[in-house]
């Protein structure tokens, strides 16, 4: 490359004496070069320049042209001043055992500090650059840099104006091999990115800094491919992130980092962006990312992305708040995977996961997911607009949100935890931030399809303000498979309902749903055209071992709700109330079992009560009540109808408080059908013009 004087001097290096740097006729004009000199290592040098040990030289500017060595030994420096427009431009080869200084006089270099055009340069010395007008370093033209020992960019006086180190082109490549590279450490600013991969390969064994950059610290883009084995710093000394910590983007761009260490903001220095973002790219950790104190997402992963976690990701873990979520993935074909690594996720002021607008998300391979263990966070989970969630034997553990009316789950979408999955809320005690609801089911407006399906996993849910779960707005929370539902079962109460049907279906088929304790109100409530389906031997298991139900065991809110139980078995002891309170209709059917106040607790009033204008049938199925305070069944002004071989048998194993069955009202009708049977231990009363009739077997006892 030419070297205009611009009237200043210009040395050119010919070898032809020996391939000392200090001796004379190595030059033209024959004298080593000074500092107002402009340098040319020409293609066509007889000998390699070697700077010797212990020189110390000042010149303007270097270029190094194709097919040419500049060795720099043990002890030698080589200061660049006030050079025309870069300080190095490389074509061929440098070899640095000693000391490059570029930028330290305090005078602007005002194109690039160093330049490696398709030319090969290695450090094993140290390099210093500051106070350039655009890069520290262009690394660009299928050119390679390995640094094995100290690049410091913005360390000594002095801002760089674009980009700490540029690698730019494809075949360009940029070998951190063991080194360390510092950018904007010293509190000095970077006006632009810290290390910009446009297209080229980085790979970094050895310690990348990060510090005071007016845009993004890391980005890695158009294709680029970035290795990391080792470690990355970002914010931890001092000064900001302008932007985001690291930004991957554009199709076909690769960041892997495999078994390193990505820690961003960690240090206490603020992330005035995203911690980290994945825009239209595909990442891979096979390490540890650390991400805290960020303005906004702490990981953002979107417009088609794949990141796959198989290690450990930890947000928010050191002390640092994160401004929005912890993890956003979102968007049409934009695939998380967390397969068999760990998220731990606290302090956020957002969710800790929102996982929206088509996006996939998947937990499995024993993936674990830890929210709101440390701190807090708005929502532990949100799956919204059209999203969808896996949990495939995986496990999710989520607790605390520091805001009121927030559950733990908030599903709009779609949301499956399948075989194996568990799902743990509310696990940890604590006296305040305990979750509002457990999980919340609900259609968003627009009419998007929200189903929660646990098939065949298990579900724990404990310590909520209210209820364990809220399924309402028509959406579907399905128990399939032997899935397992415990609510209010390990280490704490459900501030209200159990499980809370409000204008949405729920179905349990060959499964079990199990609410043990409620505080303020009932196990299972329907109201607003809420459902409950128990289907196909599925159980549905209220007070049990000991429970404690505030209320009622299973409420019917009104006309407009209904319950079913086909083929299967409910279970309710030890409520404060009724067992059923029903004023909508309920129907037990093809050999189902209801067993109230059968195992180890008192029904606080009325085994089963019907009342103001519902209907229950009892269709080919049994029901047994005992320990009731008042009556096995309060029939008032509604209708209750026992037919097709069913048998209600009250009183047989324990205690009635008053009487085995109460007809009363105008309205009241209760029909005992041919072939069907009604024993009662204790008295039945028919009155205040009620009807009863008895085509089958009535036995009073």
């Amino acid at each position: 490359m030419a070297i205009s004087s611009h009237g200043q001097g210009v040395k050119i290096w010919t070898g032809s004496a020996t391939s000392n740097w200090n001796h004379d006729n190595n030059w033209i004009p024959a004298s080593v070069p000074g500092a107002l000199d402009q340098v040319i290592i020409p293609s066509n040098a007889i000998n390699n320049a070697v700077l010797p040990d212990g020189s110390s030289v000042t010149i303007k500017q270097i270029a190094i042209e194709n097919d040419v060595i500049l060795n720099i030994s043990i002890n030698a420096t080589l200061n660049i001043e006030q050079p025309i427009s870069y300080a190095i431009y490389n074509a061929g080869s440098i070899i640095n055992k000693g000391t490059i200084n570029i930028g330290q006089d305090g005078v602007l270099v005002n194109d690039a500090g160093l330049r490696n055009d398709g030319g090969y340069i290695q450090n094993t010395g140290t390099i210093n650059i500051d106070n350039v007008a655009l890069y520290g370093i262009r690394n660009y033209n299928v050119a390679e840099f390995i640094n094995e020992d100290l690049i410091q960019i913005g360390q000594n006086g002095g801002n760089i104006n674009m980009a700490g180190i540029i690698n730019q082109d494809n075949g360009t490549t940029f070998l951190n091999d063991g080194g360390t590279i510092n950018i904007g450490q010293a509190g000095l600013l970077i006006n632009g990115t810290g290390l910009s991969n446009d297209a080229g390969y980085i790979q970094n064994t050895g310690t990348i800094n990060i510090d005071n950059v007016t845009k993004d610290a890391l980005v890695n883009y158009n294709g680029a491919e970035f290795e990391n084995e080792d470690l990355i710093q970002i914010g931890q000394t001092g000064g900001t992130i302008g932007m985001a910590g690291i930004f991957n983007h554009d199709d076909g761009t690769t960041f892997f980092n495999n078994e390193g260490t990505i820690s961003i903001g960690i240090g206490g220095v603020p992330i005035n962006g995203s911690g980290l973002s994945n825009d239209g790219s595909y990442i891979r950790n096979t390490g540890t990312i650390n991400i805290d104190n960020v303005a906004d997402d702490a990981l953002i992963n979107y417009n088609g992305a794949e990141f796959e976690n198989e290690d450990l990701i930890k947000i928010g873990q050191n002390g640092g708040n994160i401004g929005l979520a912890g993890l956003f993935n979102r968007d049409f074909e934009t695939t998380f995977l967390n397969n068999g690594g760990t998220i731990q996720i606290d302090n956020t002021d957002g969710d800790g996961i929102s996982n929206l607008y088509l996006g996939v998300f998947k937990n499995e391979n024993n993936g674990l997911i830890k929210i709101g263990q440390n701190g807090t966070v708005s929502v532990c989970i949100k799956n919204s607009y059209s999203a969808t969630f896996i949990n495939l034997d995986g496990e999710l553990k989520l607790d605390r949100t520091a805001t009121q009316n927030r559950p733990a789950i908030w599903n709009r979408a779609i949301f499956y935890n399948y075989s194996n999955g568990l799902i743990r809320l509310g696990q940890i005690v604590t006296n305040n931030d305990n979750i509002h609801y457990g999980i919340d089911n609900a259609q968003p407006e627009g009419g998007f399809v929200t189903i929660f399906s646990n098939e065949g996993g298990t579900i724990y849910i404990d310590n909520t303000l209210g209820p364990g779960i809220i399924n309402r707005k028509f959406a579907e929370f399905n128990n399939l498979v032997n899935g397992q539902v415990n609510i209010g079962n390990n280490t704490g109460n459900i501030g209200t309902a159990g499980l809370w049907c409000k204008a949405g279906n729920v179905t349990n088929n060959n499964s079990t749903i199990n609410i043990k304790n409620t505080s303020g109100n009932s196990g299972v409530i329907c109201d607003l055209d809420g459902s409950y389906t128990n289907i196909n031997n599925a159980q549905l298991l209220i007070g049990q071992n000991g429970g404690s139900i505030s209320n009622s065991g299973i409420s019917i809110e009104t006309l407009d709700n209904s319950f079913t139980n086909d083929g299967s078995t409910i279970k309710i002891d030890n409520t404060n109330t009724h067992g059923i309170k029903n004023n909508g209709f309920f129907f037990n059917k093809n050999g189902s079992q209801i067993n109230i106040g059968q195992e180890d607790g008192n029904i606080g009033e009325n085994g089963i009560y019907n009342f103001s204008l519902a209907n229950m049938y009892n269709d080919g199925s049994t029901i047994l009540i005992d320990q009731t305070s008042t009556n096995g069944i309060n029939n008032s002004n509604s209708s209750f109808e026992n037919k097709n071989g069913g048998e209600i048998l009250i009183g047989f194993n324990g205690p009635i408080g008053v009487s085995g069955i109460v007809n009363s009202n105008n309205s009241g009708q209760m029909i005992n059908d041919a072939s069907s049977t009604i024993t009662t231990y204790s008295e039945f009363r028919n009155e205040n013009n009620a009807q009863f009739t008895n085509n089958g077997v009535l036995h009073c006892r």
